[in-house]
């Protein structure tokens, strides 16, 4: 035990002097964006930054952020481990504060790039249909936890008449979110934090305004601090209080540009000894209408342990940085995954030549050939296969269109370092599960067809029609597709026709199967239309379980 505490004392020590290094890069960051005549320079008469020349250009910023978030991704990731083991009560109080350090770190990082993201005009708005309550849970689950751990009082409402589903940057509306609930909560000594959410008319596009209000009982903030906090410096001093209001005032700054930048407005009011409410509009629109087809009432529900898929999966990891690999080969190890790591693209390439796998986790920035390259390399030689492993990039890289060039060069999907350990185990689970597309009219066929493969832990969306379903064809890659009978003939001829002219395209190809198809006309009609079997309805679910099984 005595060796084991050792060797612990030393890891923790070894990462301490490891976070140090980083606080110190950081802290020559600030100095150069603090620099007078430099790239980044506030003008005495209006407060706006003026953007410069050499720390706005990507490349650079590509390359600081590379160098700092890989090594803090290693920091994270082994203290998370660290601190999964036994440990006593003085080593877990020293690995939380080092976490809590790093994130701090990573926090103003990420706050520096985006605002010279924001300068060059090249911030990254990914404009998605998302439901807003969803999108709030989590994070206003985490305020209440934090002031309960700091005895305070946490709220949120929302008004009447939200509508679940918007269109915008959830992502952004978070990030924002995030900053003015953060600082609430710690410039609050006492009493309580609350949020409300309502509708607040209509703007010039005829999109919807929502507004959202933080208010607090701090000290609050003098009058003529609060016309500057928004701007760049922003050491603001707390009414009543010597300390500074330092760690709003890069996030903050980040916050308003990104409510500009999306045609909201952001706003305070405070008095002093009595708190203050930090507001914000947002404009969204209405998602497009589509059907997105309920599961029956005896299926929804069914809630299935997603990390289930992974048990067994082999995956392949390529990542040059050792520590690194070793973090990330180690926690998805945990979830009963067999990661195979290679060095660089050139080697998983290859790798690839000889094994299969159920995914693969594609660094970008690599020697000898990087994961764009290797990307590339690998679905040109996938097309004549006609099979598609998904590829997510593992990056730090955190500039305006880097994820759009991961995507173009053929990966599937995208996570930034520091890497989030659920949302990696959560996005592998989505893409390592077998999806289905049930294309059908009738509710109790669509039950029926649904059955079977939502037992054998398949992702099934419905389709009511054949256009729907050339429309969810379009987005995602399906390993099947069921037609069903209730279709009209030529609106199912046609959707499954469109469907393999898609394939083309993509490289990928799906099982086609046609139920309910009972006469030799119905045959005729449909054959070498792309079908690659019919099933009556009787033999329809002992058909189908058979298929499932071929394609796990």
């Amino acid at each position: 035990m005595t060796k084991k505490r050792e060797e612990l004392e030393r890891e923790v020590a070894r990462l301490k002097q490891q976070l140090q290094k980083e606080q110190n890069k950081n802290r020559q960051l600030e100095e150069v964006l603090s620099f007078r005549g430099g790239d980044m320079t506030v003008s005495e008469k209006n407060g706006q930054a003026a953007p410069g020349d050499a720390l706005t250009k990507s490349r650079l910023w590509s390359r600081i952020s590379h160098e700092i978030l890989t090594p803090m991704d290693a920091i994270l990731g082994m203290t998370d481990l660290v601190l999964d083991t036994d440990l006593t009560e003085d080593q877990r109080n020293y690995l939380e504060m080092i976490n809590a350090s790093a994130d701090r770190l990573f926090g103003v990082i990420s706050d520096i790039i985006d605002y010279s993201e924001l300068l060059e005009g090249k911030l990254r708005r990914d404009m998605v249909n998302f439901d807003l309550y969803e999108e709030l849970e989590y994070d206003l689950y985490i305020a209440e936890l934090t002031c309960k751990h700091t005895e305070l009082t946490f709220s949120a409402g929302f008004g009447r008449g939200i509508p679940n589903y918007l269109n915008s940057d959830p992502a952004r509306i978070r990030q924002v979110l995030n900053t003015i609930l953060s600082n609430a909560i710690e410039y609050t000594e006492s009493g309580e934090v609350s949020l409300r959410v309502e509708k607040s008319g209509f703007d010039e596009k005829g999109r919807l305004l929502l507004k959202f209000s933080v208010e607090d009982t701090g000290e609050g903030i003098d009058e003529d601090l609060q016309r500057s906090l928004f701007m760049i410096p922003a050491p603001l001093e707390i009414a009543g209080s010597d300390e500074k209001y330092s760690e709003g005032g890069l996030s903050l700054v980040v916050a308003a540009r990104l409510v500009e930048l999306f045609g909201g407005e952001i706003g305070v009011e405070s008095t002093r000894g009595h708190g203050s409410t930090f507001w914000f509009t947002w404009p969204v629109a209405n998602p497009a209408e589509m059907y997105m087809g309920e599961l029956p009432a005896d299926i929804d529900g069914q809630v299935q342990d997603r990390s289930m898929v992974l048990r067994g999966a082999r995956v392949l990891l390529a990542e040059d940085e050792e520590i690194n690999a070793a973090i990330t080969k180690a926690f998805l190890e945990q979830y009963g995954l067999e990661v195979v790591v290679v060095g660089n693209g050139r080697q998983a390439v290859e790798t690839l030549d000889r094994e299969s796998f159920k995914a693969i986790l594609m660094d970008v920035q690599m020697p000898l050939m990087d994961g764009i390259e290797a990307t590339l390399e690998i679905r040109k030689k996938e097309r004549k296969k006609g099979r598609n492993t998904p590829i997510i990039a593992l990056t730090a890289h955190a500039m305006h269109g880097d994820r759009e060039r991961c995507l173009q060069a053929g990966m599937d999907d995208y996570l930034p370092k520091p890497l989030d350990r659920d949302q990696l185990v959560e996005m592998l689970a989505r893409y390592m599960t077998k999806k289905a597309l049930v294309v059908a009219t009738d509710p109790a066929n669509q039950h029926e067809i649904l059955q079977p493969l939502v037992a054998g832990g398949w992702a099934v969306i419905i389709a009511k029609n054949g256009q729907m379903a050339m429309y969810e064809a379009s987005l995602a890659h399906f390993d099947m597709i069921v037609v069903d009978s209730s279709l009209p003939k030529d609106d199912g001829l046609e959707a499954v026709e469109t469907i393999r002219k898609l394939e083309k395209f993509s490289g990928c190809r799906a099982t086609i199967l046609g139920v309910g198809f009972e006469g030799e006309e119905e045959y005729r009609h449909y054959s070498g239309s792309g079908f690659d079997g019919f099933y009556s309805r009787s033999d329809m679910a002992t058909e189908l379980k058979t298929r499932m099984a071929m394609i796990s």
